[in-house]
């Protein structure tokens, strides 16, 4: 694969802008990555952005960490999830800000619905990709936001996914000679995202990562895998239409997971109401 930089790989941007990180993510993560983090220094620089110290906060509150208080600073989220995991939780909260241009309302509440799911089921299945699980769930469309900050026409991309019963990509490549998997990609690049979540970004709908012989890491496919279960379960409850095959990918998963097809409904019963973001 080639690097973000890559021309070939540029050259699927088709004029679509990737946001640069912002300066208080750098400013974080070079905190984070010293050799004795200032976990007071970092409390700050969160706590200096209001939707960054929001979010945090949201997201260490959430039903699936379990916890038996509720936590109100950022100095308690941060000692309670620890500076990797801050990191991950972050980075997702900052590339959405990131994105400000035309109305995502309804692309980033079906995102944190997902995202709430994935934690859900990482918590159970993988704990120690609950956070990742998480970030995963928000950004792995991340690319049809880019899509729509530049085009009013998604909608209608989706549709002719479903009326003609073709993978997502395949329309997209056809209407925008992109897709939003690659995009997703490059973004992850760019905000020198982790390699196992720029992956599985690149690869969610791409059910050949469950082949033996692919040379995906493991925790790109578990993330691969979560993903794809929390879609399907936000789906389900919300009556909404695959805009693929999604069985096809779903079945898959329930092999690599070892989990039942009735384990599967009780988990899609279970975790009907986690799609709402709190």
């Amino acid at each position: 694969m080639a690097s973000a930089e890559s021309p070939d790989l540029m050259r699927s941007l088709k004029g679509i802008v990737i946001p640069p990180r912002p300066a208080i993510m750098d400013e974080l993560l070079q905190e984070m990555r010293s050799s004795n983090p200032n976990l007071s220094v970092i409390a700050k620089l969160v706590s200096k952005d209001v939707g960054l110290t929001t979010g945090v906060l949201r997201v260490v509150n959430a039903p699936f960490f379990g916890l038996s208080r509720k936590i109100n600073s950022v100095d308690s989220a941060i000692n309670m999830l620890g500076l990797t995991n801050l990191s991950k939780i972050a980075t997702g909260i900052m590339v959405k800000q990131a994105m400000s241009r035309g109305d995502l309302t309804q692309f980033w509440e079906t995102a944190e619905g997902v995202a709430n799911i994935c934690g859900y089921l990482a918590n159970d299945f993988l704990p120690s990709l609950r956070e990742e699980a998480y970030t995963f769930g928000l950004l792995q469309n991340i690319g049809v936001a880019l899509i729509m900050q530049k085009y009013a026409d998604y909608d209608e991309i989706e549709y002719q996914a479903q009326i003609n019963q073709k993978p997502i990509l395949e329309v997209e490549d056809d209407f925008y000679d992109t897709n939003h998997a690659t995009l997703g990609y490059i973004l992850a690049k760019s905000w020198n995202l982790s390699k196992d979540l720029s992956q599985a970004i690149l690869r969610h709908h791409d059910v050949t990562v469950f082949e033996e012989l692919d040379s995906i890491p493991q925790s790109a496919r578990d993330l691969v895998a979560i993903g794809n279960l929390a879609t399907h379960i936000y789906n389900d409850t919300n009556e909404s239409n695959p805009v693929d095959d999604e069985s096809v990918m779903s079945t898959q998963v329930l092999k690599t997971l070892q989990i039942s097809q009735s384990h599967f409904d009780r988990l899609k019963n279970t975790l009907g109401s986690v799609h709402k973001p709190s």
